[in-house]
C-alpha cells in the first residue's frame, strides 16, 4: 500500500556470521552476475558486503533494465573499469542507454567497489543524497 518493494531469494541463505568462528562465508553459490569480486576468488568473504554488492546490481538493473557487467571479475570488460578505479570510463557506456543522475552514479559506484572495505555501508547508503531524494507519488506509479 505504501509502494515499498521487498526483494527476497532465500535459495542459498545462511547467517550473516557464517558457519565458522571467523564470521566469514565460503560458499560459491548464487547467480554469478550478482556475486562480489571477493566471492569469485573462492576465498572467505563478508555476508553483508556480498548482500550490499548484490543490492547494487539489482538497483542498477531496475533503473537501466540491463546488467552492469557479466561478472565482477577483473577479466570482465565492464567490471574491470570499476576494479581499476576508472569509473569515469564506466558510466559513459551506460549513459547511452539510460542517463543516470550524478547522485545515483555516486551511490552505485560506492556500492560496487572492488575492495569490500571501500564499499558503502548500509548506514552510508541510507544517508546518501540519492536515497534522500524525491519519491514518486502513488499517482506517478
Amino acid at each position: 500500500s505504501n509502494f515499498n518493494i521487498k526483494i527476497a531469494d532465500f535459495g542459498f541463505a545462511t547467517t550473516l556470521r557464517g558457519p565458522t568462528p571467523s564470521g566469514k562465508l565460503r560458499s560459491y553459490k548464487g547467480t554469478k552476475g550478482y556475486m562480489p569480486p571477493e566471492q569469485h576468488t573462492i576465498k572467505t568473504y563478508g555476508g553483508k558486503d556480498a548482500d550490499l554488492f548484490a543490492s547494487a546490481v539489482t538497483l542498477f538493473m531496475m533503473v537501466t533494465q540491463c546488467q552492469p557487467f557479466g561478472q565482477a571479475k577483473v577479466t570482465d570488460k565492464f567490471y574491470r573499469l570499476i576494479a581499476a578505479n576508472k569509473i569515469h570510463e564506466f558510466w559513459p557506456i551506460f549513459d547511452k542507454v539510460v542517463p543516470l543522475s550524478a547522485e545515483l552514479k555516486d551511490l552505485l559506484s560506492g556500492m560496487l567497489q572492488f575492495d569490500p572495505s571501500a564499499r558503502y555501508t548500509l548506514e552510508e547508503i541510507f544517508a546518501h543524497p540519492w536515497m534522500q531524494g524525491p519519491v514518486p507519488t502513488p499517482q506517478e506509479f
